[in-house]
């Protein structure tokens, strides 16, 4: 049973596996183990507007605190119906940190990939610290690439990241034509230990 506060023996017997037991979980209140999963969504969402919005809203179980970087990876597919791109973008809490941002080439084919944003440590003076990496678009029928794997640097903050504790984390999503579909699915929120933590 993992404690969230210390624990102390007054009076009673102290075992070898109890000790084995507190010491292990006095260690993961005090800082808790790295990679530690804190959102999910296995939920497909879908839209089909031109313009950036909402698409999946995850509450945190655990809410990030200042001292800790965090990843977030988003699976994502498009449909057919014309040559146009989908894009995918991040919302912590209220604020839009990343608007949406293209992710797939202009093609007419259904595809499908995978992004993953990084969010470090945050602090006054240190809130532009988001990483956006797009694995590439793949043809879903054949597994061919559509698009390039690349570490985007190309892409703008829409505002700075809150210099705050993240309690939800809003995958935002738009398509370039309305005929074809953006779902998105797999939506995983990793915490790593931060330099304070």
């Amino acid at each position: 049973m993992a404690f969230t506060a210390y624990y102390t023996w007054v009076s009673e017997t102290l075992t070898t596996t109890r000790l084995n037991e507190q010491v292990r979980d006095n260690g993961n209140a005090i800082w808790p183990p790295a990679g530690q999963l804190v959102g999910v969504n296995t939920t497909e969402q879908t839209m089909a507007s031109t313009t950036a919005a909402d698409l999946v809203t995850i509450t945190l179980s655990s809410s990030i605190t200042v001292d800790y970087g965090f990843f977030v990876d988003v699976s994502y597919r498009k449909t057919t119906g014309a040559a146009e791109q989908v894009a995918i973008g991040l919302k912590l809490n209220t604020t839009i940190v990343v608007e949406a941002q293209s992710v797939s080439a202009v093609s007419n084919v259904a595809a499908n990939g995978t992004v993953r944003f990084y969010v470090g440590p945050r602090s006054t003076n240190y809130l532009a610290g988001v990483l956006f990496v797009n694995g590439g678009s793949f043809v879903s029928a054949t597994g061919v690439r559509d698009q390039a794997a690349s570490i985007t640097s190309a892409f703008n903050l829409t505002n700075l990241v809150p210099n705050a504790t993240i309690t939800s984390v809003v995958i935002r999503g738009s398509c370039g034509n309305a005929a074809i579909t953006l779902g998105v699915k797999e939506v995983l929120v990793t915490t790593i230990r931060g330099s304070t933590s």
